[in-house]
């Protein structure tokens, strides 16, 4: 109903009693898991009044005010107990590390989905080094390409190799056409650099690497 990236987000939500929907927003993934019964209830969070205002008008608007609580605070500062999905999309790498480090105590058996619009080589090697697994990920295109992190928190920490913390630990074991066609993007995209750095020149000889498994 909301779009590709917001339908994916919501078919990864797994026998759910609670989500916490952290920046909602318009409240729409929070409808959509509700409309699809992905979930009984859900706790819509934004740090701005209008956002979450604007979420409650469309969550009233199809009558699930009752299951959905609101919370007008910063990540997961009031995050509710009984929740047993937190989803954070939309939001940058960065800030979604800030987000679950200050408030890691409260990250227990929770699954989290996340959806980072960048620097998400840098949150999957924060996610690795702070015992957090990888259980599951994809990359979408819904008009630009978005990728999709599935983790849970275990007791060591987990070692990735510089291509995984690069492209994805799962992608690269499960790779599929929308991954091989980021992938090819990501090429075309470094080749058009005219002077580029080290650092360009190495990636794309990693995912020269990678192509070449096709």
């Amino acid at each position: 109903m909301f779009g590709k990236r917001i339908e994916k987000l919501v078919s990864l939500i797994k026998d759910s009693k609670k989500i916490a929907d952290i920046g909602t927003d318009h409240g729409y993934l929070v409808i959509e898991a509700l409309l699809e019964g992905k979930t009984l209830k859900a706790q819509a969070v934004d740090n701005k009044k209008m956002p979450l205002l604007r979420a409650k008008e469309n969550i009233v608007s199809f009558g699930f005010e009752e299951k959905v609580s609101f919370s007008l605070s910063n990540g997961l500062d009031e995050l509710e107990e009984d929740v047993d999905h937190i989803i954070m999309s939309g939001l940058g790498g960065t800030l979604i590390i800030k987000l679950v480090h200050e408030n890691l105590n409260k990250i227990k058996k929770q699954t989290l989905i996340l959806q980072a619009n960048r620097n998400v080589s840098d949150l999957r090697k924060y996610l690795s080094e702070n015992c957090f697994k990888i259980i599951y990920e994809e990359v979408i295109f819904d008009e630009k390409y978005y990728e999709i992190i599935v983790t849970k928190r275990v007791v060591e920490v987990v070692k990735l190799t510089e291509e995984e913390i690069l492209f994805g630990p799962y992608n690269l074991k499960h790779p599929n056409n929308i991954f091989y066609n980021y992938l090819d993007d990501e090429y075309a995209r470094y080749e058009k650099i005219k002077y580029p750095s080290k650092q360009v020149l190495h990636k794309k000889s990693l995912i020269k690497d990678i192509l070449a498994k096709k």
